[in-house]
């Protein structure tokens, strides 16, 4: 190969390169995420994926639907812990992560809408000058997907549900942080940790044009 032809090549795999990272992802192996709110846990799920976006490991774009990732995360193994997955929403995975004994340890979400978003499901209350952080059940809410990994607050957002009250008292109950107190129409969750109470308020609204049918709304705050 001549020294001309043997820099037109070595340009060409430049551009080829360019060209494949230009939407800003990158092959990966595994997808990392952690819980911002206990501050001590990780999850790792060792994965192949060809777009991986930037320079993390909780966002990517390949095109996998919730079933399947359902499916693998129920089907995967590792040594130390047990995982598995259950599809809400058609757009959600909730993760259950125990140990092997089957102690329950965390809980973990993706998020296959657009890009897809591999997170702890923690959300933040604001009262005056002070934050806190809380387990929020995104998969039994309709649109709370701006609020994932945001330091934007939830205060007092009436969000429409696909759950029960049930589902919700069994969501914060697991969660050895937490003791729930149940009202009419909340719960009060005490998180031990923190020695901070919030409310989580439920309301009944008749759906439009269907006057016999009711859709379950719910509302976070801190507790007054």
């Amino acid at each position: 190969m001549s020294k001309k032809n043997m820099i037109i090549t070595c340009l060409m795999l430049v551009y080829i390169v360019v060209l494949s990272s230009c939407d800003g992802t990158r092959k990966g192996s595994y997808i990392e995420t952690s819980d911002s709110l206990s501050g001590n846990d990780v999850l790792r799920i060792d994965i192949k994926l060809k777009r991986l976006y930037g320079g993390s490991n909780h966002l990517f774009l390949d095109d996998i639907s919730v079933d399947e990732f359902a499916n693998y995360v129920n089907k995967y193994e590792d040594e130390n812990i047990n995982l598995s997955a259950a599809v809400f929403q058609d757009k959600y995975v909730l993760i259950t992560k125990t140990d092997k004994e089957g102690t329950f340890i965390n809980y973990y979400m993706l998020y296959v809408r657009g890009m897809k978003r591999f997170f702890c499901p923690v959300a933040v209350l604001k009262k005056d000058n002070s934050s806190f952080k809380f387990y929020m059940p995104f998969h039994l809410l309709v649109d709370a997907s701006n609020r994932q990994d945001s330091d934007l607050p939830v205060n007092g957002i009436m969000y429409k549900t696909v759950g029960t009250k049930n589902q919700f008292y069994d969501f914060f109950s697991t969660y050895e942080r937490y003791d729930v107190t149940v009202l009419d129409d909340k719960f009060v969750v005490e998180d031990k940790v923190e020695g901070v109470k919030f409310d989580v308020s439920f309301k009944y609204e008749k759906r439009p044009a269907q006057p016999n049918v009711f859709d379950l709304y719910v509302a976070f705050d801190i507790a007054s």
